[in-house]
C-alpha cells in the first residue's frame, strides 16, 4: 500500500495536468471538426498514407491518389509524423476522422506534459511552477490558434516536442562531469579529452543527450520547415544552460566566455559544445531520410516561385508591436464566416513574468540565472516576430527560407509560460516581498484557472462536416475546387525558372 501511495504521489501531478489541459481539446470531442485551413488536407493525407502503409510502403515519397489520381510528391517535401499518428489510431480501430481528433488531442495534452516537465525542472521540482507553465502554454493563443484555426496538426506535434527537447538538452548539459580535474587541466588536452569522452558515455548525461536527439528528431519529423527557425533557438538555449551552469559553479570569476576562462577550463566548454554538437548531429542523421531530399529537391520544383507569387514571403509576415498583445473582441460570434484572427503572446503569462522580475531577489543564484536566460530568449524570439527585425532576416538566409516570422510565437509562448511558472515557484525569503511570494505561491491553481478562462474565446471555433471514414470518392470531391489542388507547386521548374 505504501508503494502504491508513493507511485500515485509521483504520477498524480501528470494526471492533474492532463485533466487541466483537457478543455483545450473541446473542439475535437465530437461532431463537426473546426473549420480550419488544413485539417481536411491532413485527413486526406492520412487517408493516403494509410493506404500506402497497408500496401507495405512505410516511408513514401509519392501519393498516387492525390491530385485527381495523377499523383503528387507530397511526402517528399512535407514531414508526416503527425499523419503516422492518425494512421496509428486508425489501425487501433478508430474511424479515420476520430483518429484525426485523437491526434489533435494527443498533441495538445503532450504539450502540457512536456512543458510541466521542463518548468518543474527549472523550479527544482516545484509542481506549482510546472502546473502554471503547462496550462499557460497549452492555453496560449498561438497553440490554440494553430490547432483550432490553422488546423496545423504537424506544428502542434512540433510544439509538443519543443519543451521535451529543451528539458533533455538541459539535463544532458547539467549532468556531465563539469568540474573534474580533466576539464581543468590543459597540459595533456588530447589525453584528457579522451578520458572525458570515455567517462561521459557511461554517465546519465549520455542518456539525456540521446533523448534530446530523439526529441529534436521528432520535432523535425513533425515539421521540417519549423526546424529552420527552432533549431538555432534550441542551440542558444543550450549555450544559456552552459553559461548558467558555469555561473553556478564559479560565481565570482570572469565572464564565462572570457579568453582566460576559456583557456583555463577548456574541458568544460569543449565537452559542453561537444554534447550539443552530438545531439544535433544525431537528430539530423536520424531524420536525413526526410530533410535531405526535401531541401535538395526544392531547387528543382516551383515551390519558391509559387510562394513568392502568393505573397507568402517573410517580408509580408511580420507583426507590428501591438499585434503581440491583442485579444479577441468580446463577445465572440462563432457563426461568423471569417472570424478575426488573433495570434499573440500569452498575455497573462507575460504579465506574470513581470511579477517574477519583482521576485528575482528571492531566487537562488542558479534560478536567477535561469530566469534571466529565459527572459532573454523570450525577448529575442518576440523581437524576431516584429517588423523591426527585418534587417536581421534580410541577412540570414536560413531565416528567410522559414517564410513565417510569426511562427516564433511558439517558443516565445513557451518561454513566457516557463517564466510564469518560475514566478510562482518557491524562493528564498527576501525583505519586502515575503508577502507577495506567499500570495503567488498559494494561488497557483487560481492562476491556472485564469489562464483557462482567458482562452475561452479560442475554444469554440466554427465547425465543418467531414466524412467519418473517407473514401477515394470523398478525396475526389475534396479536390474538385481549383484552389485545393496547387499541383504546380511541386512540379519541375520550367526553362528560365518560370
Amino acid at each position: 500500500m505504501a508503494r502504491y501511495n508513493r507511485r500515485m504521489r509521483r504520477w498524480w501531478p501528470f494526471l492533474f495536468i492532463l485533466l487541466l489541459c483537457l478543455p483545450a481539446t473541446l473542439p475535437y470531442w465530437g461532431g463537426d471538426i473546426p473549420r480550419s485551413n488544413d485539417s481536411l488536407s491532413h485527413l486526406y493525407r492520412a487517408f493516403q498514407l494509410d493506404r500506402l502503409v497497408r500496401a507495405g510502403v512505410f516511408f513514401p515519397r509519392w501519393a498516387p491518389d492525390l491530385a485527381h489520381g495523377y499523383g503528387y510528391p507530397i511526402f517528399n517535401y512535407f514531414a508526416y509524423l503527425s499523419h503516422y499518428v492518425i494512421v496509428f489510431f486508425h489501425l487501433l480501430g478508430l474511424p479515420l476522422l476520430s483518429a484525426l481528433r485523437a491526434s489533435y488531442i494527443t498533441a495538445l495534452l503532450a504539450s502540457g506534459l512536456s512543458t510541466f516537465t521542463l518548468a518543474r525542472d527549472f523550479a527544482d521540482g516545484d509542481d506549482r511552477a510546472g502546473l502554471v507553465a503547462a496550462v499557460a502554454y497549452v492555453y496560449s493563443p498561438y497553440v490554440l490558434y494553430t490547432a483550432h484555426v490553422r488546423g496545423g496538426l504537424p506544428e502542434n506535434f512540433a510544439l509538443a516536442f519543443l519543451p521535451l527537447a529543451l528539458w533533455a538538452v538541459r539535463q544532458a548539459l547539467r549532468s556531465h562531469h563539469e568540474d573534474s580535474k580533466a576539464q581543468r587541466d590543459t597540459k595533456n588536452l588530447l589525453v584528457n579529452l579522451r578520458d572525458l569522452a570515455s567517462s561521459w558515455f557511461k554517465s546519465s548525461s549520455a542518456v539525456y543527450a540521446f533523448l534530446a536527439a530523439l526529441a529534436i528528431a521528432g520535432f523535425i519529423f513533425s515539421h521540417a520547415g519549423m526546424a529552420l527557425q527552432y533549431l538555432p533557438i534550441i542551440s542558444l538555449f543550450g549555450l544559456c544552460v552552459l553559461i548558467a551552469r558555469w555561473r553556478e559553479i564559479h560565481p565570482f570569476t570572469l565572464p564565462p566566455l572570457h579568453p582566460v576562462i576559456l583557456s583555463s577550463h577548456l574541458g568544460f566548454w569543449l565537452l559542453g559544445f561537444g554534447i550539443l554538437s552530438l545531439v544535433f548531429t544525431l537528430a539530423l542523421s536520424l531524420t536525413a531520410f526526410l530533410w535531405l531530399p526535401t531541401f535538395t529537391d526544392l531547387a528543382y520544383v516551383q515551390y519558391g516561385i509559387a510562394f513568392a507569387r502568393s505573397g507568402a514571403t517573410y517580408t509580408n509576415n511580420f507583426f507590428q508591436l501591438g499585434e503581440l498583445f491583442t485579444y479577441p473582441h468580446l463577445p465572440v460570434y462563432t457563426d461568423v464566416l471569417n472570424p478575426p484572427l488573433v495570434r499573440s503572446l500569452p498575455l497573462l503569462a507575460s504579465a506574470l513574468a513581470v511579477v517574477g522580475l519583482i521576485r528575482l531577489r528571492s531566487f537562488s543564484p542558479a534560478r536567477r540565472a535561469d530566469y534571466v536566460s529565459l527572459l532573454a530568449l523570450f525577448a529575442l524570439t518576440s523581437f524576431l516576430i516584429l517588423d523591426l527585425s527585418k534587417p536581421v532576416w534580410d541577412n540570414i538566409t536560413l531565416l528567410q527560407r522559414s517564410v513565417l516570422p510569426w511562427r516564433l510565437l511558439g517558443p516565445a509562448s513557451l518561454f513566457a509560460s516557463a517564466l510564469a511558472g518560475l514566478a510562482v515557484s518557491s524562493g528564498r525569503r527576501a525583505v519586502g516581498i515575503r508577502h507577495l511570494s506567499f500570495v503567488i505561491r498559494h494561488s497557483s491553481f487560481a492562476i491556472a484557472s485564469l489562464f483557462i478562462a482567458s482562452a475561452l474565446p479560442f475554444l469554440f471555433p466554427p465547425g465543418e462536416p467531414a466524412p467519418e471514414q473517407p473514401t477515394l470518392a470523398d478525396l475526389a470531391r475534396y479536390e474538385i475546387p481549383t484552389f485545393i489542388v496547387v499541383s504546380f507547386v511541386l512540379l519541375p521548374r520550367l526553362g528560365g525558372g518560370s
